[in-house]
């Protein structure tokens, strides 16, 4: 571990250490803090939510699972107190012998932080300045929209009203536009049709939608992405309790929702529930009003099974969230395929037809497809379908998209048993898959080891990319276990701001 000589520690307190497991820091620690490497902001922690060592006189922050593939060379960590911004420690760190400094960015270098959820995203404090002047215009139509011609109360929610109530600013470490609308039934089955009727009026006035729970969308206007997407969340009164989607729920008086009142955020103003304090307590707890990019929700868990039973689980998987290397990619913007899809491309028959797993926007799927293989790629998201649809009809390449959710077990088992087809045709089959296996959960993990025992059955291969040094041997062996034979196991450079990954190459 690296001791820094000091580290603004008076003589008698323990000592700060950090190496590529945690960090260790003294047990008095309070508040929030924030780990900066070379001054950017990437993770924030509570103390006293970490464990304590025994007779150390000190606790330990682990380093989230999401960190560990950039942990690699040198940096200067800091450990900042948020709240007061005073530097509690500052030390060099060396993770490793790998050259360069440590280097949290996605694939066009934009800096990334944790979000709530434990996912590397791109922040407000990070976005392009434009991002949010864009997002306030959307949210201006939006409101427009929601209130006039679908004809629901909207109002800001979440992150996007506890900075509006706050400061009146976006919150820095939040990542994108929130708001809700309150329903106006009480049972589950009425408030889940007017959520379809919602989606349904928005799609109908030309937005784009991904519904995850039937209580939770995200929308996006006309001529956008969904990297510009806005979170809709369903509310709903329930006797004496107030829920929004499976995340908040509590004692409430309708009063304190309605009528909408207003508050204003980055100078617009837009609804807000009648008493936004109270809302706001039972979303983030009775110190909300102090700033906290730790914070993680820990509902009990009889609400979100509730939940759960009213308003569904997340339809469309890939693990979570988009990664970092999954922002949608226009036809129009000139992208190099990834080092993986270009070493594939060399070891793939003139005439294999290949299953695709998170397309994503097409850029591997045309280059594979120009070394004269047929592509079929699948992915859980529209715009990036669309994108990829689009690329590979301007570069004139054998290769079809459709949408289809990798945790879908019918709609990928069908997939599958279509692939195995071509075996009669005396065509050689691949799969090839690149930094989405190990991020799916394990029901969803299941669902791809089925498809490719399917898929791939007597003579078929599958190029697996495994972005996350982590989970190597776990995805290997959950393979092995349903009946693969791991052919190639090895270390792949990365790219650019890129961590190395693993290349397989498996066979059923």
């Amino acid at each position: 571990m690296s001791d820094p000589a000091g580290a603004g520690q008076a003589p008698s307190a323990p000592a700060v250490a950090v190496d590529s497991t945690a960090i260790l820091f003294p047990d008095t620690w309070e508040g929030t803090v924030d780990v900066c490497f070379d001054g950017h902001r990437v993770w924030s922690f509570a103390p006293g939510r970490q464990r304590r060592r025994a007779d150390e006189g000190r606790r330990e922050a682990r380093w989230p699972r999401a960190l560990h593939r950039y942990l690699h060379g040198e940096t200067e960590l800091c450990l900042r107190d948020h709240v007061s911004q005073v530097d509690r420690a500052v030390l060099t760190v060396r993770f490793d012998d790998s050259e360069g400094r440590v280097s949290f960015k996605d694939s066009s270098g934009h800096l990334l932080a944790l979000d709530k959820w434990d996912n590397l995203v791109r922040t407000f404090d990070h976005k392009a300045e434009n991002y949010g002047s864009d997002l306030l215009e959307d949210l201006d139509e939006l409101f427009r929209v929601m209130h006039h011609e679908v004809g629901v109360n909207a109002y800001l929610a979440y992150g996007s009203l506890l900075g509006a109530v706050r400061s009146g600013k976006f919150i820095p470490h939040d990542t994108d536009g929130d708001i809700a609308y309150v329903s106006r039934h009480e049972t589950p089955a009425k408030i889940v049709m007017e959520a379809y009727e919602v989606e349904h009026a928005l799609r109908r006035l030309g937005w784009s939608t991904n519904r995850l729970t039937s209580g939770f969308m995200q929308v996006w206007r006309p001529g956008r992405t969904i990297a510009s997407h806005i979170d809709i969340f369903t509310s709903y009164f329930s006797g004496d309790h107030f829920a929004i989607d499976r995340w908040i729920r509590g004692t409430a008086e309708k009063s304190d929702v309605l009528p909408l009142g207003e508050v204003t955020l980055e100078g617009h103003t837009y609804p807000a529930p009648a008493r936004p304090e109270t809302i706001l307590e039972l979303t983030y707890g009775p110190s909300w009003l102090v700033p906290d990019p730790s914070f993680k929700f820990r509902q009990p868990k009889e609400t979100i099974e509730r939940a759960r039973g009213w308003m569904g689980e997340h339809r469309w998987i890939s693990g979570g969230r988009p990664s970092p290397g999954d922002v949608a990619v226009p036809p129009t913007e000139v992208v190099a395929p990834a080092p993986f899809a270009r070493w594939t491309a060399t070891q793939l028959a003139a005439d294999e037809v290949v299953l695709e797993l998170g397309c994503r926007s097409g850029v591997d799927a045309v280059c594979l497809a120009k070394s004269g293989a047929s592509i079929r790629g699948v992915d859980h998201m529209a715009d990036q379908l669309r994108f990829a649809k689009e690329r590979a009809r301007e570069a004139g390449v054998d290769a079809q998209f459709e949408r289809v959710s990798l945790s879908d077990l019918r709609g990928m088992v069908s997939l599958a048993a279509e692939h195995a087809r071509h075996a009669r045709e005396g065509r050689p089959r691949a799969i090839y898959s690149r930094g989405v296996i190990e991020r799916l959960r394990p029901e969803g993990r299941k669902c791809a080891w089925l498809t490719a025992r399917t898929a791939l059955g007597h003579g078929g291969r599958m190029f697996l990319e495994i972005s996350d040094p982590t989970k190597v041997d776990q995805v290997l062996a959950e393979a092995v276990d349903r009946g693969a034979t791991v052919e190639l196991r090895e270390t792949a450079p990365g790219g650019e701001d890129q961590p190395p990954s693993t290349r397989c190459v498996l066979s059923w």
